[in-house]
């Protein structure tokens, strides 16, 4: 068994907190994640085979499973690096996202969240060769999450314009949700605070606007909450009021996508009725570092 396909109850790569230190965390024997089970890594593979993804190539584990804080409604993410394609695709609750190496590396240097959570908490399934634990090495922090907050403030009018179709509803409430969890995460990184459950997030924020929020994100997929909360979570994390300047939500989507590239995709993709890819203001980049 090589090591980048850890046996049952062997040591697995962490990547540690503390810099480019990395740590090693026991797997329980047989203990499984929605049919991911680390004694079997065949079944892994399948998954990827499944939709014609390479299996050798880097995989990671990362999210809630991978912090083993998952509930009964919890998805499965893993993050794979491919050479030569992207995307991301679903099966059933897993949920696998694939960036070129070039793409993560840019990320980690402009001091990508996403590089982060992944630092901190992803659990390394395969990397022969090192790719992968190696770009995360090059993780810089940003000079500022001011720029990301941004985005997070201009994708968020969209929560300002009302709809009597239920499925925009749910899908705008999906998006607003993924905003205040962004900006939650945003404001803890600016004061050294920052972890990535967002239960123990919000309680340190001390929010009751944002705790509310985070405790209903997965009933009923955020039905027990209107926009209007998640709107007003989102103001009091961002400093300043959202407001409504467009004539309508296609016009808003347009115009981002002129000024605030990225959160004109998550508003095109509710508008689209497409899967909202929740990494998608992991692709901001700051000011790069010079090395």
């Amino acid at each position: 068994m090589t090591p980048a396909e850890p046996a049952c109850g062997s040591p697995t790569p962490h990547f540690s907190p503390l810099g480019s230190t990395i740590v090693t965390t026991q797997i329980e024997p047989g203990r499984a994640f929605d049919g991911l089970r680390y004694k079997d890594a065949s079944i892994v593979d399948r998954e990827l085979k499944h939709v014609g993804l390479d299996p050798r190539l880097p995989c990671m584990l990362y999210g809630s499973q991978a912090r083993q804080s998952a509930g009964p409604r919890s998805d499965v993410d893993l993050l794979r690096v491919d050479l030569n394609r992207h995307g991301a695709h679903v099966i059933g609750k897993v949920h696998i996202t694939t960036y070129r190496p070039e793409t993560l590396r840019r990320m980690a240097r402009s001091g990508s969240l996403f590089v982060r959570h992944l630092r901190e908490e992803g659990v390394l399934l395969k990397d022969e060769g090192n790719l992968l634990s190696g770009i995360l090495d090059d993780y810089r922090p940003p000079p500022s999450y001011a720029p990301l907050l941004q985005e997070v403030g201009a994708a968020a009018e969209a929560l300002r314009y009302s709809s009597r179709e239920a499925s925009l509803v749910a899908r705008l409430t999906n998006l607003g949700v993924y905003l205040a969890r962004t900006a939650l995460y945003a404001r803890l990184a600016e004061s050294d605070s920052l972890v990535f459950d967002a239960d123990e997030a919000a309680h340190r924020i001390g929010l009751p606007s944002v705790r509310r929020v985070m405790s209903l994100r997965h009933s009923h997929d955020g039905r027990g909450l209107t926009l209007q909360e998640i709107t007003t979570a989102i103001q009091e994390l961002l400093g300043h009021a959202v407001r409504k300047q467009h004539a309508s939500l296609p016009a808003l989507a347009l115009s981002l996508l002129n000024t605030h590239p990225h959160a004109g995709q998550l508003v095109e993709q509710v508008l689209m009725g497409s899967q909202l890819q929740y990494t998608a203001l992991s692709h901001w980049t700051g000011p790069q570092h010079v090395h």
